[in-house]
């Protein structure tokens, strides 16, 4: 019946079909509707296309990408001026989001879709790809390379888990000025971050003005390549407010997100030095949100965060993570619960520095044996001397009477509190 409806025509600018299980057959039906509308003169004012985590295909790929072809229109008939013909124009487009997440789309089902990410009216028109999930490997790092090199309206890339050599799609993206201008969201996390890939990120970090959140969630970076692109994200960051200090606009941070990476003391080092220093160097904190959950940190590496943090004094960053990161690291067999009680110190002195507008603090347990319920009352208490922080997670830490009693205290002190999860 939707077939029939698209095929009849309408007046539909998005379309929802994500989640429905959709196998290649639907998908040809979909499709074939959506080309026979535009066919017939009847083109569908599509904006929005959601397609994600349906089993679309090779063959529904195949499909969608002459239906996608379809909703573009020609180009405008060639003017005349005396006698010289005025180059012709490319073809308008409506569709700006396009997602195709979780669709089993391999390097095959892509390159069915090459024609169109590759056309000049889509590079004007779509804002938003989002392809995670699909085993695209090496050939479909060249058709997404060749796509966010020469797209000029793309603000958000997802390209989780595919597979992919990120190192050419990072490059591309550092040489196309349009994106560096567009480019708002990029999450390529669980493709793998290697020295090279770091480096070309880092060179696009430092060009782009626009980036404000990026996703690098189980890319495994060695310690070089996780200092190298922060330290780039920094400059960026304090280039950008530099040249709009006039209006005093603190919107030029990011979020970032370094969560399920299994980072070392190395790591650990590098994250804390280069925040140090860039904020020494530059006077400023590139971070609104800052992720680091489950990286086998442990309470050593949590505290030696905490401890670099709360010497920046960063006033933009609002919310920060390390659930699942108190368990002992191997480096730290040795220290036993003197590591949990240094943690506990540098959480209790990171919550009450003047000058940390902290605003969600996450701090959820594993469940298991080592967790943070005996070492976290101390760092509760400091609450009654904070008067930003308004979020609070500790689930999952075997929470007993003193931390519960420790809380109440802090609530009855006035609190900023207004969320708590326990």
């Amino acid at each position: 019946e939707l077939a029939a409806t698209l095929r009849a025509g309408s007046a539909l600018t998005c379309l929802k079909l994500q989640h429905n299980g959709l196998a290649d057959v639907s998908a040809i039906q979909i499709a074939e509707a959506v080309g026979a509308s535009a066919e017939a003169g009847r083109k569908l004012p599509l904006k929005r296309l959601l397609l994600h985590h349906n089993r679309i295909g090779d063959k529904g790929a195949a499909h969608l990408a002459r239906a996608l072809q379809g909703l573009e229109s020609p180009p405008p008939p060639k003017a005349f001026d005396s006698g010289e013909a005025r180059p012709a124009r490319a073809g308008g487009c409506t569709l700006q989001v396009l997602k195709l997440s979780g669709c089993e789309l391999n390097a095959s089902a892509l390159a069915r879709l090459r024609v169109f990410l590759q056309s000049r009216a889509w590079a004007r028109s779509l804002h938003t790809l989002e392809l995670s999930e699909c085993p695209l490997g090496s050939k479909g790092t060249e058709i997404i390379e060749s796509f966010v090199g020469n797209s000029r309206a793309l603000k958000t890339l997802r390209i989780a888990d595919c597979s992919l050599s990120t190192t050419p799609i990072f490059n591309a993206l550092a040489s196309n000025e349009h994106a560096a201008q567009s480019l708002t969201l990029l999450d390529a996390s669980g493709n793998g971050l290697d020295s090279m890939a770091g480096e070309a990120l880092g060179d696009f970090l430092q060009v782009s003005m626009s980036i404000r959140g990026l996703l690098l969630r189980r890319t495994s970076p060695d310690a070089q390549s996780l200092r190298f692109l922060l330290s780039k994200a920094c400059s960026n960051i304090h280039n950008e407010r530099g040249r709009h200090a006039e209006s005093r606009d603190e919107s030029f941070v990011m979020d970032l997100d370094l969560s399920e990476n299994k980072f070392g003391t190395s790591h650990v080092d590098s994250i804390a030095r280069t925040l140090s220093s860039v904020a020494m160097r530059d006077g400023c904190f590139p971070f609104r949100q800052l992720l680091l959950n489950d990286c086998s940190l442990g309470p050593k590496g949590v505290s030696t965060l905490c401890d670099a943090l709360s010497h920046c004094a960063p006033r933009v960053l609002q919310s920060l993570s390390f659930e699942r990161n108190c368990h002992l690291g191997l480096y730290e067999k040795m220290s036993g619960t003197s590591a949990f009680r240094e943690l506990s110190s540098s959480l209790a002195f990171a919550i009450t520095t003047p000058g940390f507008g902290l605003r969600a603090l996450y701090l959820a347990g594993d469940g298991n044996q080592h967790t943070l319920s005996e070492f976290l009352p101390p760092a509760v208490v400091a609450l009654a001397r904070n008067s930003t922080l308004q979020v609070l997670d500790v689930r999952d830490n075997k929470a007993g009477a003193e931390l519960g009693h420790s809380l109440g205290k802090a609530l009855a002190a006035k609190s900023t509190l207004l969320e708590l999860q326990v």
